[in-house]
């Protein structure tokens, strides 16, 4: 029987304290005590497609690494957390996020291309999804958003603990600044032809299929309300189809954070990735930050 070096890169958002998700998910599986752990955290919406990102480098890097990405959210704490009384934007800010987890394998093959395999997603509307799917990932990118002048865009987002309840719980404040679509309007066309352009000159190095153009692919967009993928579509041109998977995630499972990444995509691959084997992922969050990733289905 084969064996594998395996590392696990775990992503949370509500899980402040040590020990870690990480260490418990490591216990529960039954993981070998020499697994290198990765957790991730403060990424926000786009932690699902920068966790897939830092597992495809490591498996380009070792071949016989197996990564599992796990990234899980209770993002209805959110709500919980908010001060009394809440406001409109309190209550808009709560009322489109939902609990998910999802988990997927990375791989590297001998050509050294990283592999996403057996993807599995899990919502707390009650539904496992759960189909083997393969994809390769050809390229990723991250960035950090600046205004036009170079200001940064930090505070466009966040989540802040601002205060301490009688009974001593933390309550905080959730803002998402009404210029965010503007600026990722401005930023996305691009950021997402440099990483087309990467995807190419991979592909090329690897001796892979040709890269479709963005009008053929499929496009995985963080669905983190509807105003976000309107801006998508309107910044690249998208016809409705390519945008397909991340409207239905949205409209029947709501906006996990980051584990709305994998569920988009699983949603893909599921399909069968029907008329377009690539598809470009692209998810948003604090910083203001932009990830993105390009898979090609397997």
């Amino acid at each position: 029987m084969a064996t594998y070096r395996s590392q696990l890169t775990e992503t949370s958002q509500r899980f402040p304290f040590p020990p870690g998700p990480d260490v418990l998910l490591s216990h529960a599986l039954g993981l070998p005590s020499t697994v290198r752990r990765v957790p991730l955290h403060h990424l926000g919406c786009l932690g699902g497609y920068r966790s897939l990102s830092l597992a495809g480098d490591i498996a380009r890097g070792d071949p016989e690494a197996r990564v599992l990405v796990v990234y899980g959210d209770v993002s209805s704490l959110i709500g919980a957390s908010l001060q009394s009384p809440m406001n409109e934007a309190d209550l808009l800010s709560v009322a489109i996020f939902s609990d998910g987890a999802a988990a997927a394998i990375v791989g590297g093959s001998s050509a050294a291309a990283a592999t996403l395999s057996r993807s599995q997603a899990h919502s707390s509307r009650g539904e496992q999804l759960s189909r083997p799917a393969m994809a390769r990932v050809v390229s990723t990118r991250s960035a950090l958003l600046r205004a036009p002048g170079g200001e940064s865009t930090q505070d466009e987002m966040w989540l802040r603990e601002t205060g301490f309840r009688p009974d001593g719980s933390i309550f905080g404040q959730n803002f998402v600044g009404k210029a965010v679509p503007k600026h990722l309007l401005r930023a996305l066309p691009r950021f997402v032809g440099d990483m087309l352009e990467e995807s190419q000159r991979v592909g090329e190095q690897e001796g892979a299929s040709p890269m479709m153009p963005l009008s053929d692919m499929t496009f995985l967009c963080h669905p983190g309300g509807p105003a976000i993928l309107d801006v998508a579509a309107r910044a690249l041109a998208l016809q409705p189809w390519q945008l397909e998977h991340s409207w239905r995630v949205l409209r029947e499972r709501g906006n996990m954070s980051g584990a709305t990444n994998l569920f988009v995509l699983h949603n893909w691959l599921r399909a069968g990735a029907p008329g377009a084997r690539h598809a470009a992922g692209i998810a948003f969050g604090p910083g203001l930050a932009v990830e993105g990733v390009v898979l090609e289905a397997l």
